[in-house]
C-alpha cells in the first residue's frame, strides 16, 4: 500500500490552485556565439476594427540559480603511517628539510587528520588536532618550491574545504591542476575543483576544468559526470546536462546524498527539454520500485510544473497513478485531479480542465470521512471555475467555453450546496447568452487577456528567464511583449523590447517569443484581431542562507595515493 502523507495537499479555495504558483528552462535556447541582436519588424499598428490592449500591469518574476546538492566535501589523501607514533612523527617533522619535510609533512598531516576523527574527543581537541595538520602542510607546502607536490596539494584543497575556507581551497585547487595535470590525484580531483568553482559562480572556470575529462574516459566515477551535468547545465547544453546527470545517477555511491540527486534528475529532465517518455523512462529505470516510482513521479511532474511545462506535467501525474494502481488512495487522486485541472486550465484545454475537476470532488467522496474537510473547498472551485469559463464565453462567444461550464453548473447544482439556486440562475444566465448570442458580438476584454497571460503562463516564460541566469547570474531588466492573436485564438506574432539575441535579455526574450507563439486564447467572433502587450520584469530571487560545511561522517572518499607522494 502507497503511503500518500507526502502527498495529500489541504486544497487551494482559489481558481488557480496549488501548481500555478509554483515556480527551473523549458525551453532555453542553446549556447552559441554572441552577436549582434537580431532586427526585427516594429508592430504596425491595428487596423481600426482590431482591439488593443496596452495597459496590463507588468508581472515581476524572481529567477532562481540553481546550485548542486548531490556531492559533500572531497576527502583528504592519506598516506601509510605504519608503525609511527605521533610524538616522534612531530619531532621528524619539525627537523626535516625540503623534500624530506614534505614527505613527513604528509605522515604527520595522515595521523594527526585520522586521530580527530576519535568520536571519543571534545570538540576543542578535535579542531586543535585539525588546525596543527593544516598548519603541518602549509609548512610543508611551503618546504616544497615551485613544482610543488600532488598528493600535498590535494590534502591542503580538501582540508580548507572541510574548514569552510573556500578562497583558499581553490587556490590550492587550482595549483593542484596548473602543475601537475597528468598525475593520478589531480585527475581524481578535477572535478572537485570543478565543483567548488561551480559553487562559488564561477561557471567559465569550472567548465575549463571539466574540459580535462569526458564522459567515456575509463575510470572515472559518478563524481565526474555529476559535475560535467552542472558544468552543461550552466552553460544552457541541455543535451549534454540531461545525458550526464543520468550516467551520473545510475552509478551514484553516496547514499546520504542520493535524495539531492533525485530532485536534481527531476529538475534537469523537466528543464533541458526532456520528453514525458523519456522522464518516465528514466524514472522508471533509477527507482526500480513501485513505490519510490510513484513519488519520483510525482516529484517530477511538479519541476514540470515550475518549468511551465503543465501538458507534460499532467502527463506525469497520470503516469504516477498507473503506477500507483489500485493501491493508490482517493486522497492522493483529490491532489492530482486538482493540480492537472489546473494545468488544463492554463492550456486552455478546457474540456480536460473540467473532467479533472468533476473527477477531484468524486475523488473527495470517495475518500469519504479522510477528505471531509476539502469537500467544500473542492465544490466551491467547481463553481468558481464554471463561473469563469461562462465569463469567456459571455465575453467572446467563444463555443469551446460553453459546454465545459455547462457541465460544471450541471454537476454542482446535484451537490446541494448552500448557493445551489444562485448558480441555478447563473446556469439558466447561460444558456440564455447561448440562444441570444448574436455573430460579431464577442470580443477580448482587457479582464479576459489579463487573466489568460497571468494564470500560470508567467512561469513558462520564467523558465526562459531561469535558463540564461543559469550564466549569466546577476542578469535583470524587463521584457515588453506585444502578442497578435486572430479571431481563433491562436498567436500570429510576437515582438519584443529588447529584440532577440544571444546573450543577457535578448537571449531571454528570444525563449519567451519561442513560447508565447505556443499560447492558445479565447477566440472572437467579432471581426479583426487582437493586440495584447505584456511586461515581465526579472531578476534574480535572494541567495539563500550558506550552508554549514558537510559533517566529516558525509565525507567523500578520496583517492587512495601511491606511498611516496605525489606524481
Amino acid at each position: 500500500m502507497l503511503n500518500t502523507k507526502k502527498l495529500v495537499r489541504l486544497l487551494a479555495t482559489g481558481l488557480a490552485a496549488s501548481a500555478l504558483s509554483t515556480g527551473v528552462i523549458a525551453c532555453a535556447p542553446k549556447q552559441e556565439s554572441p552577436t549582434t541582436p537580431t532586427e526585427q519588424a516594429q508592430p504596425k499598428p491595428p487596423p481600426s476594427e482590431d482591439i488593443a490592449i496596452e495597459d496590463l500591469a507588468e508581472i515581476k518574476l524572481e529567477g532562481q540559480v540553481y546550485a548542486p546538492e548531490g556531492l559533500t566535501s572531497p576527502g583528504m589523501a592519506r598516506v601509510k603511517t605504519t608503525g609511527k607514533k605521533l610524538p616522534a612523527q612531530r619531532k621528524a617533522f619539525a627537523k626535516a628539510k625540503a623534500a624530506k619535510k614534505v614527505e613527513e609533512g604528509r605522515v604527520l598531516a595522515t595521523m594527526l587528520w585520522d586521530e580527530a576523527r576519535n568520536p571519543a574527543l571534545e570538540p576543542a581537541a578535535t579542531e586543535a588536532l585539525q588546525k596543527e595538520a593544516m598548519d603541518a602542510l602549509r609548512q610543508a607546502h611551503q618546504a616544497a618550491g615551485e613544482a610543488g607536490d600532488a598528493v600535498l596539494l590535494q590534502m591542503l584543497f580538501a582540508g580548507e574545504w572541510r574548514a569552510g575556507n573556500m578562497d583558499a581551497a581553490m587556490q590550492y585547487g587550482s595549483e593542484l591542476i596548473q602543475k601537475h595535470p597528468t598525475s593520478s590525484v589531480t585527475k581524481a580531483m578535477a572535478p572537485w575543483v570543478a565543483y567548488g568553482y561551480l559553487s562559488q559562480g564561477k561557471n567559465a572556470e569550472a567548465a575549463q576544468v571539466a574540459q580535462t575529462w569526458t564522459l567515456e574516459d575509463q575510470g572515472i566515477t559518478y563524481i565526474h559526470p555529476y559535475v560535467t551535468a552542472w558544468v552543461s547545465f550552466r552553460q544552457g547544453n541541455d543535451q549534454v546536462a540531461r545525458q550526464a546527470i543520468l550516467q551520473a545517477a545510475r552509478t551514484w555511491q553516496n547514499k546520504s546524498t542520493w535524495a539531492n540527486v533525485e530532485r536534481e534528475v527531476s529538475l534537469f529532465l523537466a528543464h533541458t527539454g526532456a520528453s514525458v517518455e523519456e522522464a518516465v523512462g528514466a524514472v522508471t529505470e533509477l527507482a526500480q520500485d513501485p513505490t519510490s516510482q510513484y513519488y519520483w513521479l510525482y516529484q517530477t511532474n511538479e519541476e514540470y510544473a515550475r518549468a511551465g511545462r503543465y501538458a507534460e506535467a499532467s502527463e506525469l501525474l497520470n503516469a504516477a497513478a498507473e503506477v500507483g494502481g489500485d493501491s493508490m488512495k482517493p486522497a492522493d487522486k483529490v491532489t492530482f485531479r486538482n493540480k492537472q485541472f489546473n494545468y488544463e486550465l492554463v492550456e486552455l484545454n478546457v474540456d480536460r480542465a473540467a473532467d479533472y475537476a468533476i473527477q477531484m470532488h468524486q475523488a473527495v467522496q470517495a475518500c469519504a470521512a479522510d477528505c471531509a474537510q476539502q469537500a467544500a473547498p473542492v465544490a466551491d472551485q467547481i463553481s468558481k471555475l464554471a463561473q469563469f469559463l461562462h465569463t469567456i464565453y459571455s465575453t467572446t462567444l467563444d463555443e469551446r467555453f460553453y459546454a465545459p461550464a455547462k457541465k460544471l453548473y450541471e454537476y454542482y447544482l446535484t451537490l446541494g450546496q448552500p448557493d445551489t439556486e444562485t448558480l441555478r440562475t447563473y446556469h439558466s444566465r447561460l444558456d440564455e447568452t447561448k440562444k441570444l448570442a448574436t455573430a460579431g458580438n464577442g470580443k477580448h476584454n482587457k479582464a479576459v487577456m489579463d487573466n489568460i497571460t497571468s494564470l500560470g503562463r508567467p512561469e513558462a516564460v520564467k523558465a526562459c528567464y531561469v535558463g540564461v541566469l543559469q550564466g549569466e547570474s546577476t542578469l535583470s531588466g524587463a521584457v515588453k511583449t506585444t502578442i497578435d492573436i486572430d479571431p481563433q485564438g491562436k498567436v500570429t506574432g510576437v515582438t519584443t523590447e529588447p529584440a532577440q539575441g544571444e546573450t543577457g535579455l535578448g537571449k531571454v526574450a528570444a525563449c519567451v517569443q519561442e513560447e508565447i507563439r505556443t499560447w492558445l486564447f479565447p477566440g472572437r467572433t467579432l471581426a479583426g484581431n487582437t493586440r495584447v502587450v505584456r511586461t515581465f520584469s526579472f531578476a534574480p530571487a535572494p541567495p539563500a542562507a550558506p550552508k554549514q560545511p558537510a559533517p566529516a561522517a558525509a565525507e567523500e572518499a578520496p583517492a587512495a595515493p601511491a606511498e611516496g607522494g605525489g606524481q
